[in-house]
């Protein structure tokens, strides 16, 4: 069905929250030369209509200035932050800041730890899995049923919000030591790396410019974040 666009609104717990410029213009020129070839999947809230899938075409169709846009309406998910997550975890394009935000607001919410007690919950749990050489038991249930997984979770020394950690990301099937290494480092980078990411710097070489800090430097925090920006302008 046609949906009028200035109807829809973008949905807050979406776990992409980086849209770059060149992908908006890219989609535009897409929907411009063959058309909208996928609806966007809506979901009807009160007075309005919110995105479930699709911000980006809804995005580059305003940009058009169109006035409608294909669309389909489904009921409202239960757990609609974590559905939402499942849609998108996976794509490329999700960047691994938008990533780590979206996975420590789902286990954060789920678990009612606080935000900030997540990722150290985890990295604690790994580093001791790693000194035990365990941690190749609950890599190996990534894949496996709910009942496998809290088998092998059962059988390990863990706390309970331990457990209910390992337990989320299992469920969306995430490999915890991967998390730990690879997608909340983000979440510690200084300000500019953040904005640098948002802007389509890759999250490796984030990590890496990452080490550009005013103790390495042996410079002051302010000439330090000046030669670090410097220098990701220029890797970008």
């Amino acid at each position: 069905m046609k949906t009028y666009v200035e109807e829809i609104q973008p949905n807050p717990e979406q776990p992409r929250q980086t849209f770059l410029r060149e992908s908006i213009e890219s989609m535009s020129r897409s929907l411009k030369s063959d058309g909208q070839l996928q609806p966007i999947i809506l979901i009807q809230r009160a007075n309005h209509l919110l995105i479930f899938d699709g911000e980006c075409r809804w995005r580059s169709a305003k940009a058009l200035g169109w006035k409608t846009i294909q669309a389909v309406i489904i009921s409202e998910p239960s757990s609609l932050h974590r559905k939402a997550l499942l849609t998108s975890l996976h794509r490329e394009d999700l960047n691994p800041l938008d990533k780590a935000e979206a996975i420590v607001y789902e286990l954060s919410t789920v678990t009612g730890l606080n935000v900030q007690d997540v990722p150290r919950i985890l990295s604690t749990v790994i580093r001791r899995l790693n000194a035990q050489k365990q941690i190749q038991s609950i890599v190996d249930t990534i894949t496996a049923s709910a009942a496998e997984q809290e088998q092998a979770l059962e059988i390990l020394d863990l706390s309970e919000s331990e457990k209910a950690v390992l337990r989320i990301l299992l469920d969306l099937q995430l490999n915890p030591a991967s998390i730990d290494a690879n997608v909340f480092p983000m979440l510690t980078l200084p300000e500019d790396l953040k904005v640098a990411i948002r802007n389509g710097l890759k999250g490796v070489h984030a990590l890496a410019l990452h080490k550009l800090s005013a103790k390495n430097l042996g410079l002051s925090e302010d000439k330090a974040k000046s030669v670090r920006e410097r220098t990701t302008h220029k890797v970008i």
